[in-house]
């Protein structure tokens, strides 16, 4: 029986598989990368011309090269034109046989070493003034005015004025 088809039934949509794209490395050109062997250490990998027919030259398993133009393939990895580092014949090779550098191990940035007591905040001494603390002003000592000096202000000798 053949299923109902009308204005507000979907089209039947034929979705593609996903399409395999290699190792997942991304090669960027210009990187430097190493030459990694499909069987491992020892083994040499070959260069071909451009149409993968004819070897070049091989190289070694951990080489450096530099990729200087790659080349997508429908039906399999990509290809990436190398030439070693060390100089030689450049050629063409597969995603697969190819691996990015590992990243530099940082190193640590050497610092003084201070010995443990001064690395340790000191207490000030007791006689300093604390940082940031305001002191108040030291009170000015008391006036005393002679009895010359009474008698033309009227006030008494014994009587004391302080600063203000």
């Amino acid at each position: 029986m053949a299923a109902p088809r009308g204005a507000f039934s979907r089209p039947f949509m034929h979705t593609l598989p996903p399409r395999d794209h290699g190792d997942g490395n991304v090669l960027a050109v210009g990187w430097r990368v190493l030459v990694a062997s499909p069987a491992g250490r020892g083994h040499r990998v070959a260069l071909t011309d451009s149409e993968g027919n004819t070897t070049v030259t091989t190289l070694p398993h951990g080489a450096e090269v530099e990729i200087l133009a790659w080349r997508p393939r429908r039906s399999g990895t990509t290809l990436y034109r190398v030439q070693p580092t060390s100089g030689g014949k450049e050629g063409w090779l597969s995603g697969a046989n190819l691996k990015p550098r590992p990243a530099p191990v940082p190193q640590p940035v050497p610092q003084k070493v201070r010995p443990i007591a001064a690395a340790r905040p000191q207490p000030a001494p007791k006689s300093a003034p604390k940082r940031g603390v305001s002191t108040p002003a030291p009170k000015a000592a008391p006036k005393t005015i002679s009895s010359a000096a009474a008698g033309k202000s009227g006030t008494r000798a014994s009587r004391t004025k302080t600063a203000r």
